[in-house]
């Protein structure tokens, strides 16, 4: 291998692993790769020229190539862009082909085609093959466009069986359309191309992102068998990306070759790693719920966070705590978590899952610094399954305001660390949503809640305490009491002075809430809009609609001030030394 690269040997053994692996399932040919074949080379031209002297194709295979020039419709004006087309065409229409596709429910439009020409049981003559462009996600009939270069090149080789017989593959940028025409007229080309000497034009014209070319041949019953892949990366789970042709010239029956190509691939390909990344193709979900549910459908929903203690509007655990669910590769399935997660987490987290790396190493240059609250990486503890200990944070940060100039307008200050929960009401905490109370009609008593099981047996319902935690910090282990029973400050005034203290670094940190004088966020009923309309919605003033350093509003904002929902808002220009807007309504 060349010294500034692993990849040939480690390609190329993987091959001979699974030509070997497929000659030796069926007791043709004896032996497996092992650590005996290992070569080395000394330069690129080396590794090339013991390439080409196993390249020979077995009989009854012609290989042709032919790149063209086309201007992606989804790249920048002017942008241009080389394929390559590859033709792989037996003498004749064969019944004995087998095929192994990835796993992946969401494939690629080729994959599709593929796995429908193998469930139809017809005769297979020709394979064309196609890099720059895999046609997955590309917007359009991804199916329809592969048919149509298969189809393609069934006329342009006269093959007896058309489109049917021939098996499109695709490799490269996602989300792009095939050129469908600019390939159709390439066709020519390739055919023209068409050779019986050497697979290796086909191993070199497969390559995306590959430094080299990937190749390997055996001796099989009196005949031969040879194989070609393309993959440097995402090839995990099952192939993924990875593309492989394997010809050969021993007669084998179909249903013996399927079961053979499968034994194969699973004791090579899907076994095997390059870089720990899965295909493009492979999704992650997740789902998560608003910030707790509106209390006995007053507004106009039945939505409801019991038995956690409060609703949408507050800083208890009702209002608070969701419900969320994740599904994607490396996330152990059926696993159910307590462990801390903030929605300033998902940033970091999913920059640090897709890139692999530290979520920091992808902020750009110049961007402010982030801070303690602006969310960390939890990669890890969705990786562990969310056990016990998993998360990267110990605290949550629920609401602080920098100073009491603000107490008015804020639902108070709440804070978790570890086990235990600071919280203090504020005025726009409203007292009906304070205690717990299950959607209408629910028997509490007869149902079972996953979260009651970490609160007292019998679950509370109906108003709290009058006041409680508004002028006094109260103090709860939410851990133990998800539901908020038991107020421990009394009994722990040290605890209570250790989450002040760390309170009171995040109210340092606080920055005044951009509003205008006078102006006040209001609830307004929506059966306004209409009488089919229930509940209650917000708009952002009831005061006048031009803060300082604004002169100009729209015309249409001045008119129906206080039922417009979004005022279009001119600065003078003159609003701060900078020029810059300092307050918006």
């Amino acid at each position: 291998q060349p010294s500034h690269s692993p990849t040939p040997t480690k390609m190329v053994l993987w091959l001979a692993s699974a030509l070997t692996s497929l000659v030796g399932t069926r007791r043709i040919a004896t032996g497996r790769a092992t650590t005996a074949q290992m070569r080395s080379f000394s330069s690129t031209s080396e590794y090339e020229q013991a390439l080409a002297a196993e390249a020979t194709l077995p009989s009854g295979f012609q290989v042709g190539t032919a790149g063209f020039r086309f201007s992606p419709a989804e790249a920048a004006e002017g942008t241009r862009a080389t394929m390559n087309l590859t033709l792989i065409v037996a003498d004749a229409p064969s019944s004995s082909w087998a095929a192994v596709f990835t796993k992946n429910a969401f494939c690629g439009a080729p994959v599709t085609v593929g796995r429908n020409r193998l469930a139809a049981g017809g005769d297979l003559q020709a394979i064309v093959v196609n890099n720059k462009i895999s046609n997955v996600c590309s917007g359009s009939d991804g199916v329809g466009d592969s048919e149509a270069v298969c189809a393609a090149a069934a006329d342009a080789l006269s093959l007896p069986g058309g489109a049917s017989s021939v098996l499109p593959a695709s490799t490269g940028v996602i989300g792009w359309r095939l050129p469908v025409g600019e390939m159709a007229e390439a066709v020519p080309a390739a055919a023209a191309e068409l050779q019986r000497e050497s697979m290796l034009p086909a191993a070199r014209a497969i390559m995306t992102t590959d430094r080299y070319p990937k190749l390997r041949r055996a001796s099989a019953a009196g005949g031969s068998i040879v194989g070609t892949a393309k993959g440097a990366g995402m090839i995990e789970p099952d192939m993924a990306t990875m593309l492989s042709f394997v010809l050969t010239d021993v007669a084998v029956p179909r249903a013996e070759l399927q079961r053979m190509l499968a034994a194969a691939a699973d004791a090579s390909f899907n076994c095997m790693s390059i870089d720990a990344d899965q295909s493009t193709s492979d999704s992650l979900v997740l789902f998560s719920s608003d910030n707790g549910g509106p209390t006995n459908g007053n507004e106009g929903t039945w939505s409801s966070n019991f038995p956690l203690r409060g609703g949408k509007n507050t800083l208890w655990e009702g209002g608070t705590r969701v419900v969320g669910a994740v599904r994607g590769p490396g996330i152990p399935r059926g696993a159910v978590s307590y462990e801390k997660f903030h929605a300033t987490d998902w940033l970091p987290t999913l920059v640090a899952m897709a890139s692999g790396r530290p979520w920091t190493a992808s902020i750009p240059p110049g961007e402010a610094p982030y801070l303690e609250g602006d969310g960390v990486d939890n990669w890890p503890m969705l990786r562990a399954g969310g056990a016990p200990g998993s998360s990267a944070r110990d605290w949550l940060l629920y609401e602080v305001h920098p100073g009491d100039r603000w107490a008015p307008h804020s639902h108070g200050d709440a804070l978790v660390l570890g086990d235990l929960k600071l919280i203090r009401t504020g005025k726009v905490n409203p007292a009906e949503e304070d205690g717990w109370h299950p959607p209408p009609g629910e028997d509490s008593t007869a149902t079972r809640y996953a979260v009651g099981e970490r609160c007292d047996r019998s679950l509370r319902v109906g108003a709290a305490e009058a006041g409680q935690c508004a002028e006094e910090y109260c103090l709860f282990n939410v851990t133990a009491d998800a539901c908020e029973y038991h107020d421990l400050a009394a009994e722990r005034p040290a605890d209570v002075a250790r989450l002040l203290r760390r309170l009171d670094r995040f109210r340092a940190t606080a920055v005044p809430v951009v509003r205008p004088e006078g102006c006040e966020p209001v609830r307004v009923p929506n059966s306004r809009w209409g009488a089919g309309f229930r509940g209650v919605s917000w708009q952002p003033c009831d005061g006048p609609m031009t803060p300082p350093g604004l002169t100009e509003v729209a015309s249409a904002g001045r008119e129906r001030r206080g039922e417009d929902l979004f005022v279009l808002v001119r600065g003078s220009g003159a609003a701060s030394q900078s020029g810059r807007l300092e307050s918006v309504a």
